[in-house]
């Protein structure tokens, strides 16, 4: 009876006396919510991503050992010269040869496209760019979404925005030069009018996990984007280079993907780009391919720009490029820029 009583007046002083309670356990602030409330969204993101890790480990265990992307063999013709260089029936013929490749293969690596003293100077502009650009966002001064895009397991990688700054400019004057291998790639296969659809960099720190594969439009009947990725730095095994599933951007090769994911990239073929610094490879969106993990101690900073297949107006994929700059340019654009 003693016992039972003295539970009852327990229960009474606990009733009448929050404020002596708050006092001996501290309670959080009324407009603060719980880490469990206060962004739903990121710990869905965060199931979703952990999820996606567990995924592409499995895959890059029982997918093929990747072959190095090679590029052509040296021509006449210095890539990215930017100087009129490429004249004569052997750049018509090298030109030719590279877009063989790439419609065979939907990606094609050709080197020296910028100097290393070029992607330097760029690495060095980009990498400063996302630190402040991250500051902003971390103040509540920007939002992730004015600086950066979405990108397959965010962590430890960003894609960047680039703004138009003048070694940007430069930049994409020499790229889409048409005297240089890419730049007659790139008139020759989507035409001097295609848009600008990206302009930005994608940067893998140290830690950044593998990605699961992926195309980054969904099938069409034509080539969408080409989009060109070129190595601010010598781009080793263990920085995580991308790999590359030749052949893999038509329609039956993306029904298989669909139907039997795991089958299908069991058999396929893959290719890895461990690029020198200034080399790039280009590749039709359509491409499956992947960004491995950067196990390195060093920073993985890909610069790259896409172009829009002119009758396309929407390719499935919202573009990674500041939005003031959207549908501004043309590949004949950026040689005057």
């Amino acid at each position: 009876m003693f016992k039972s009583a003295s539970i009852l007046l327990l229960l009474l002083l606990l009733l009448l006396t929050p404020p002596i309670l708050t006092f001996f356990i501290p309670l959080p602030p009324l407009h603060t919510p719980t880490p469990l409330l206060s962004s739903p969204t990121d710990l869905l993101y965060s199931d979703q991503e952990s999820a996606l890790v567990t995924q592409a480990t499995l895959e890059g265990e029982f997918m093929k050992p990747p072959k190095p992307l090679h590029p052509l063999k040296p021509g006449a013709v210095k890539s990215g010269s930017g100087f009129g260089g490429g004249s004569g029936s052997a750049f018509r013929e090298r030109g030719k040869a590279i877009e063989k490749v790439l419609k065979k293969d939907g990606v094609v690596r050709i080197n020296n496209v910028l100097s290393a003293e070029v992607c330097e100077k760029l690495r060095t502009f980009v990498l400063k760019e996302a630190e402040q650009r991250q500051k902003e966002v971390d103040s509540g001064t920007a939002s992730t979404n004015d600086h950066f895009s979405s990108v397959l397991l965010r962590k430890n990688r960003c894609d960047l925005r680039l703004p138009l700054s003048p070694l940007v400019k430069s930049s994409l004057k020499i790229l889409t030069d048409p005297s240089s291998d890419l730049g007659h790639l790139l008139h020759c296969t989507l035409g001097g009018i295609a848009p600008l659809q990206e302009l930005a960099t994608m940067i893998s720190y140290p830690g950044s996990t593998r990605q699961t594969a992926h195309p980054d439009t969904p099938y069409s009947p034509q080539t969408p984007l080409l989009t060109i990725f070129i190595a601010l730095q010598d781009v080793e095994k263990g920085m995580g280079p991308t790999t590359f599933l030749p052949g893999s951007f038509g329609k039956k090769k993306h029904e298989q993907f669909r139907e039997d994911h795991d089958g299908f990239l069991r058999k396929a073929e893959t290719v890895e780009a461990e690029l020198g610094v200034g080399d790039c490879s280009c590749f039709d969106s359509r491409t499956i391919h992947l960004g491995g993990a950067n196990e390195s101690s060093e920073i993985r900073a890909m610069f790259y720009v896409s172009f829009k297949n002119p009758s396309y107006e929407y390719v499935g994929n919202p573009p990674s490029i500041k939005p003031e700059l959207e549908g501004r340019f043309c590949i004949e654009d950026c040689g005057i820029l």
